[in-house]
């Protein structure tokens, strides 16, 4: 039978119906005869909606950014050695003024 529709069984895991053969309905991915699909069924099938394919895309491609824009800063200072020792000195300027910022 359909799994009743209220806050104490939606709580559980489908995990915890799945052993039921019997039970259909949210949250399982069964329906129930005579139902239609609702929308988590769907999205499932169809291979989500189009907020989550951008959304998808978006964080995709951050990561691809950081990636290159992190191998690109660690590369270049790793090989060029006039970039090595601007980075130096800008790290030993900085570092110099927060202890003096620190000490007042």
């Amino acid at each position: 039978g359909k799994i009743p529709i209220g806050t104490q069984l939606q709580s559980f895991n489908a995990s915890c119906f799945e052993e039921n053969s019997n039970l259909c309905g949210e949250p399982l991915d069964r329906k129930c005869p005579g139902e239609e699909p609702t929308k988590s069924q769907l999205s499932k099938t169809n291979g989500g909606d189009e907020s989550s394919i951008f959304l998808e895309a978006l964080y995709m491609s951050m990561g691809i950014g950081f990636f290159t824009g992190f191998i690109g800063l660690i590369g270049s200072i790793l090989l060029l050695p006039s970039w090595r020792e601007t980075y130096s000195k800008f790290l030993n300027t900085l570092i110099l003024k927060v202890f003096k910022w620190w000490k007042q």
